[in-house]
Parts: C-alpha cells; structure tokens; sequence
C-alpha cells in the first residue's frame, strides 16, 4: 500500500514485515482511525469519493440558514477574540487548533438549536451540512483575529517604532530597510498635534481624540493582500493533497472527529449510540466542566481550594543537583481536552508523542551533556539546540517524504491540468484550477516580496520554506490531533543560519524577519493550512459540496479581515494603558526581536565598512575579524541534515519491523515547550486507551469514546461560561484553560 510506512491511520498489520505473511497485533487496530471502526476496505475511487462525499453522489449545498450563522458567527468571534485574548487575558480563543468556540457553536446548534426546532418546525434545523460549514468557518478564521496573525502583525508593523530609542539605533538599523507604505507612521515633531497612531496604540489614546483608521488602513490592506495570497496557496495545496492523505494514505484526522460525532444530533449513526443521548458522554462533559469550574471558583472566593491540574516545581525541588538537574525543565499537567483527543489518536502515535520527550530527549540530553560537554550543571542549553535542530530537520524531511507518497497523485493531477490526460468527472475543482491557483498565488506572494524590497531569489526560498512548514505540521496534526505544536524555526531564521545575515543583506535580512515573523502564525501553532486541512475532511464526511465550502472559508476570511480590523485596533487603542498592558506579546517580545534584528544589521553595517577600510589597503577581512552575523551556522545545519537522515531511517524501518515507534514524537522536537506541557497528558491519554483496549476490547472502546470526547466539549462549555463571568465580573488575568 503506498505511503503507508510514515501513516498510523489504519493497523500496523498494513505496513510491510520481513516474512510474506502480514502480522495482525491483537487490540492493535484502532478504530477510530478506520471510518466507522471497520477494518481497512479497498473501495472504487468514484465509489469511494461518493462516500465520503467528495464526488457528485450525495454531496449537498448548505442552506441559507447555515450561511447566515456562519457569517454572523465569523463576524462575532473576530469581533470578541482581541478583547477576550489581549484585554482580558483569561483563557484564549484562539490559541487552539480545535477552538472552544467552533465545538460550542456545533454544540449548541445542536442541542438547543435543532432540538428546540425539530419539536416545533423541523424545516428550520440545522442540517449536517450547515453545521460542518459553520464548524470550518469559525475554525479558520478564530487565530487570525487574535494570536494567530493580528498581534505578530501588530506588533512587526509598529512595535520597531514605539520602542526606538536612540540608543538601541532602531530608526536606521530597521525602520530604514522597511517601506513606508508598510507600516503606520507618527508625526516627526513631537509637538505636533497631527494623530499619533503608533504612540496611541501603545500607551492607549487621549481623551478626546479619535482613533486615525485612515492612517491605519493602507498598510493593513497591504499586509490583507499578502495574507490572502498566502491562504489561497495554502488551500490550493490542501485540494491538491487531501484525496492522497484521505483515500490513499487513511490518515485519521483525530480532530475532525470531535465535530463529526457532534453533528450526528440525538439520532447517531451505525450501531453507536447517538451523542446526546450517552450518559458517559454526558458524564465526561459534566465533569471537565465541574472540575474547570471549581478551580476558576479560586478567582472569586478566598482561600478557595483548588484541584491541582499542574505540578512544575519538579524543577526546583527534586532536580536540583547532576545529573537530575539535567532532565530540567520536567512538567506534569493535565489537560482533560488532551487526554480525550488522545483517545481518538492510534496509541503507537500517542506513544511516540510522550516516549520520545520523556526517555529519548531527557536520556539524550543528559549523555550530550556528561559525555560530550554540551551545557553545564545549570545550562543544558547548547545541548538542547541539537535535539531542536534535529526535529526542524525532521520536519522537513516529513515533507519530502509526503510529496513522495503524494508523486502519482501530484504527477497525475499535474497531466490533466496541462490537458495530457482527461480530468477526472465528479471532482469539486478541476486539476486545471488547483494548480492555477497555487501557482498565481505563489507568484502573487512573490511579488509582494519583491516590492517590498526582498530579492527576487531570497523570496522564492522563503516562499518555499513557509509553505512546506504549513505542510509540515498540518500532516502532523493530520494524523495526530494534536491541540498544540510548533515549529521554532521561520523562513528568516532558517536563511539566516544556512546562508548568514551578511550574506542576505540587511534589506532581505529585515524584510524577511519582519514577514516571516507575520505570516508564521505563532510559530505555526495556528497555521491555517491546518484548518483549511481539517476542514476538508469534515466537509466531505459531512457530504457537504466542496465548492461552498471553499466558498464559504474564503467568505469567512474576507468577514474575519474586515471585522478584526475595528475589533483589534479598537481594543488597543481603548484600552487603558494601551496594547502595552496587554502582556509579552506587546512589550517584552518585541523589544527581544527587534534587538535581535538590529544587532545583526549592526554587523552587517559594520562589516561593510571594514571591508571598505581593507579594499582601501588592497586587502581582505581577515577569517578572524568577521563577525558572527557573517559566519553560517553549518553545524546546525549538519544536525538538521542528521534529523532529516533519522526521520528517513525511521520511515524505511517502519516498512520492515512492524514494532518499530512511530517517529512522529521524533518530529515534535521541532518545538519544543509544547512537548514541555503536554506529555503528561498525552501519556494519561495513551494510558487509558491502551487499557482499555487490552482489557475490554473493540466494543468497550466505542462505548467509552463518548466520554473522552465529551472531556473536549466540557472544556469548551466551561471555556465560554467562565469568560462571560469574567467579563461581568470585570477579572482580567484570570483562571486559564488554553494550553501555554
């Protein structure tokens, strides 16, 4: 079967072992990673597009009721998520892949919606195909609004003016090398009574004045433009690769089960017991959100006693001295969401998720430190960096390994968009238009860049650096589920330490810092293409048309843009104290990226002119006197060259020995502070999947899979509730639920 060494979408059974006879584990299969629990079936490809509600056969179009709430919903969760996320700073809406807001809306249309209606007019409801389009909709555009892309942009666009000072040289180590048109500008007198946008949103407005949106408008519809183009390339690419991932691959999709299960109402399907009318997922919802409820009961009331859910003074208690000081930082916390989503991932990706942090990271870092001398007692620093390194490599090398398996599908739809061969009937989008798409916006992004004052090859590599990390982690969290990841490593980290800031040029090096930086999507913990991912899948399991759905996604973003633009600036500019009382995305975190940005340029600048000084002597700069900036980093490079040759050594013995871990926790050392929180719970997630496997079979883990996704919907219910009492209350900086 291709592709099937890298995937865990169905049993270890279909990966190829030495012997002819293929080996079936008992209590291996995971059913929640087969449709509907059944062994692996070889279907027609028109037959099985059908099916899943790809093709033409049972596809239908949302009503205009699911487009008005979608609409109405987009609007109101771009609205509130600035001031929930920045102003309140309680729990946030969008530092999540599977948002408290898209599973309490599909929630509540369900519950209370349709079963208010159905007893009264039930041409009213909701259909299946409604709710999946408000579903994907509110999952797509929740991070934009918030953390995801209007704090970065914020902060990129105007954080390098607000914290200039004489002293740090900003004003001609950056501001220099970005256009004007880019970025909002203040006054140059400072006793000018003209509007003051950047000052203002920082320090908050004076009374009496108003908000200068015509000042802030141009540079927003510029960067607007820029990240259209991003997220059609992106979609574009998730048509081009879903029919592999889905029918070919099988990959799971953990998290676009939670939405699928949910849609099913109070009638179920197949021999499951519908979701709202099972007492243990009512049992599991009930609880997360009593538990939730106690413990953010601690905000209100006095010396009120909480259920600890997160134990991280290990540290400073127990691993004080070598060689336990090395396996610092260690974290337990539960995560009752986490713990669920784990239920529904296979257990050998569960597995590797919390094996490869807790025993082959910690082991690895304490023989790096005694045997190799990378770090200290106090500082394993330098020896972490490896293992980083090693996973950014992996993660790229996941890439090429999914273009591989891809290359007949890829390769196919290719030839007939190019007319050599006939297009396939029944498919939402011809190849024709996929690859159109992709291509002008590639090179409408490409030229972005390269007005901006990018060259043309420095943007071209970037380019192709952010789209393959999208496709990085949205196969990662494909086939995982997984809430929270990162990649540390953005397009301008990743050129500056193969190729050196002096290499680049300070125009390239600012220019793309500042892009990367933007269009990174919190260190892709909120890329989009993960959603738009997701999104396709519940939209061909829910047979809803394809068409509306990209539709329907497009019509969220362009809603979403509009309404984050008065939402977010009105936040801060509002606020009391400015967007600098907002926390570290607003103050710390941009005086530590702009002084690294500057303190490159200072040595590109400097460099400059000692190679002036010399050429004036007929000489060149000696290898001694060149400065950091100027020195590539080929020794990470060489570990990330060693990760990538690792995740490829995995993926060939994975076709070999059936046992072999999966080397998706391998990956996740692309990031590591997410690893940091939720081990723990991915090992209570493993955990209980893996026993009750053992000891109740196939039938008691259907009949428990209510529970553990009614773990992540009472999450999501206490999520809401407590943010509305926290905004009645007026608590800022309250009890939180997201996972940081």
């Amino acid at each position: 079967m291709p592709g099937r060494f890298l995937t865990a979408g169905g049993s270890s059974a279909a990966r190829r072992v030495p012997r002819k006879r293929r080996i079936q584990l008992p209590g291996h299969q995971d059913a929640e990673a087969m449709r509907d629990g059944l062994s692996e079936r070889k279907f027609d490809l028109p037959g099985q597009a059908a099916l899943e509600g790809f093709g033409e056969g049972g596809v239908q179009n949302p009503s205009v009721r699911g487009w008005l709430v979608g609409l109405l919903s987009c609007a109101f969760i771009a609205l509130i998520v600035p001031y929930v996320d920045f102003a309140m700073r309680c729990t946030n809406l969008s530092l999540n892949l599977l948002p408290a807001s898209s599973v309490l809306l599909t929630f509540v249309g369900v519950l209370a919606y349709n079963g208010a209606l159905a007893r009264w007019r039930k041409i009213l409801c909701l259909k299946r195909q409604d709710l999946a389009l408000i579903f994907c909709m509110t999952a797509l555009i929740n991070p934009i609004a918030g953390a995801g892309f209007m704090s970065y942009f914020g902060v990129e666009t105007m954080g390098q003016m607000y914290f200039a000072r004489p002293e740090n040289r900003w004003t001609e180590l950056i501001q220099a090398y970005i256009p004007h048109g880019l970025t909002p500008h203040d006054p140059a007198n400072p006793l000018s009574n003209d509007p003051r946008p950047v000052e203002w949103f920082f320090s908050g407005i004076p009374n009496g004045r108003a908000i200068p949106w015509n000042l802030l408008a141009g540079p927003y519809l510029c960067w607007c433009a820029a990240l259209l183009l991003i997220l059609g390339m992106y979609l574009a690419a998730c048509l081009l690769l879903y029919k592999q991932w889905n029918d070919h691959e099988r990959l799971p999709f953990p998290l676009a089960q939670v939405p699928l299960v949910l849609m099913d109402g109070m009638e179920g399907r197949g021999d499951h017991p519908p979701f709202f009318k099972d007492r243990l997922a009512w049992t599991g919802i009930i609880g997360t959100f009593v538990l939730h409820s106690w413990n953010a009961l601690g905000d209100y009331l006095r010396n009120w006693p909480t259920i600890t859910l997160k134990y991280d003074s290990i540290d400073w208690t127990y691993l004080t001295e070598p060689p336990m000081s090395y396996l610092r930082p260690l974290a337990f916390i539960v995560f009752p969401s986490v713990i669920g989503i784990m239920y529904l991932t296979s257990l050998e990706v569960s597995f590797s998720l919390w094996f490869f942090f807790l025993v082959v990271l910690k082991l690895g870092v304490v023989v790096a430190v005694l045997q190799f001398g990378m770090g200290t007692a106090t500082n394993t620093g330098p020896a972490g960096v490896v293992f980083y390194d090693a996973g950014t490599g992996a993660c790229f090398a996941l890439v090429l390994a999914s273009l591989f398996m891809a290359r007949h599908s890829l390769w196919k739809s290719l030839r007939q968009a190019l007319g050599l061969e006939p297009q396939p009937p029944g498919d939402p989008f011809s190849p024709r238009t996929l690859w159109l798409t992709l291509l002008v916006c590639l090179l409408g992004s490409w030229l972005w860049l390269i007005l901006a004052g990018v060259g043309a090859g420095w943007g071209l590599l970037a380019l192709v650096i952010l789209l393959a990390s999208g496709v990085g982690v949205t196969r990662i969290v494909s086939e995982s589920g997984l809430f929270f990841l990162q990649l540390g490593s953005n397009p301008a980290d990743l050129l500056s330490t193969l190729f050196s800031p002096v290499h680049m040029g300070s125009q390239n090096f600012v220019m793309l810092s500042v892009w990367s930086r933007s269009f990174a999507f919190d260190w892709n913990r909120s890329n989009p293409m993960i959603n738009t991912m997701g999104s396709l899948h519940v939209g061909s399991a829910a047979r809803l048309n394809l068409r509306a759905l990209a539709g329907g996604l497009c019509a969220a973003v362009v809603l979403c843009m509009a309404v984050a633009f008065f939402s977010f600036y009105g936040t801060g500019y509002l606020a009391p104290g400015g967007a600098r009382t907002f926390g570290w995305n607003f103050e710390r975190y941009p005086v530590g990226e702009f002084n690294g940005i500057a303190a490159n340029v200072s040595q590109i600048e400097a460099l400059k002119e000692k190679q002036r000084t010399f050429a004036e002597a007929g000489k060149e700069v000696p290898e001694s006197e060149l400065p950091n900036a100027a020195r590539p980093q080929w020794r990470r490079g060489a570990y990330m060259l060693a990760g990538a040759g690792v995740l490829f050594l995995f993926a060939f013995l994975r076709t070999r020995l059936f046992w072999w871990p999966h080397p998706i926790g391998f990956v996740m050392w692309m990031g590591m502070w997410p690893l940091q929180r939720m081990w723990f719970s991915y090992f209570l997630g493993w955990l209980c999947k893996a026993l009750i496997l053992k000891f109740g079979g196939h039938k008691v883990y259907q009949r428990w899979k209510g529970f553990f996704i009614g773990l992540i919907v009472g999450e999501a219910l206490a999520t809401a509730v407590w943010i509305l009492v926290a905004w009645l209350t007026g608590l800022t900086d309250g009890y939180a639920m997201h996972y940081d």
